[in-house]
């Protein structure tokens, strides 16, 4: 069984009511996201399994001959063997997006936090 996040947009800690619009740093995480998900389906992937049969890194390159490198993501995961961080790069602009995963003592996630290389 998956687990669904949802954004929460109440009242933060400024007080100011959460509008519901996406911050830029939202935006460019939903676009790389879905980008790395559909080139995901048609383009060559390499994918690199760590000792424990863990998946740690996913390369995506136009072809079987690895002409040109279009994304590549980091996977690591906590002791508990939970994952813990992923490193979501698009080569063509540098643009980095990390996600942390935080679970409670249930080893039920808690929070996921996203933040990216660029000015946000």
């Amino acid at each position: 069984m998956g687990v669904i996040v949802t954004r929460n947009i109440s009242t933060g800690s400024s007080g100011a009511s959460g509008s519901g619009a996406y911050t830029q740093l939202e935006k460019l995480a939903n676009e790389m996201e879905m980008e790395f998900k559909s080139i995901y389906l048609y383009y060559y992937k390499e994918l690199i399994y760590n000792p424990q049969k863990q998946l740690i890194n996913v390369g995506i390159w136009t072809d079987n001959i690895k002409t040109l490198k279009l994304f590549n993501k980091d996977l690591s995961y906590n002791p508990t063997k939970q994952l813990e961080r992923t490193d979501l790069t698009r080569i063509s602009d540098g643009e980095t997006m990390t996600k942390l995963f935080v679970y409670n003592v249930e080893k039920q996630l808690q929070t996921v936090t996203t933040s990216g290389s660029g000015p946000y």
